[in-house]
């Protein structure tokens, strides 16, 4: 058996933590199921409910982002600053298998860390 990674999460981690469950607990028929926060990026499952909700998945990502910005700002008191990139990259899932394939891409990405261009031991 193998030692699961450690998980530190920053300040920034955590507030992006916090605007997770404030989506899930306040925003009806969204749920972001299942998630990891890495030094350089972040992954999500989210669930958008069919029905009378008009919500895009850019307005979930939209929230998210802009609930954490403004959290960051206030507690550094600073006023517009990007911790965002614009864009994200999206996949829709088209079936049980693939919705296997993302969840397991989602716990195994903490283990792929050192193999990341981004990866650094500071």
């Amino acid at each position: 058996s193998r030692n699961e990674p450690t998980v530190e999460l920053s300040l920034l981690g955590s507030e992006v933590v916090k605007s997770i469950n404030y989506i899930n607990q306040n925003s009806p028929g969204i749920n972001i199921e299942q998630y990891v926060i890495m030094p350089n990026h972040v992954h999500l499952l989210i669930v958008i409910e069919c029905g009378e909700n008009k919500i895009s998945l850019s307005d979930v990502v939209r929230r998210l982002k802009s609930f954490t910005t403004r959290q960051l700002n206030q507690i550094y008191r600073t006023e517009n600053s990007v911790l965002w990139q614009r864009s994200f990259y999206d996949h829709v899932i088209r079936d049980p298998d693939d919705y296997a394939n993302v969840q397991n891409y989602i716990d195994l990405n903490p283990w792929k860390w050192k193999e990341d261009d981004y990866y650094s031991k500071d």
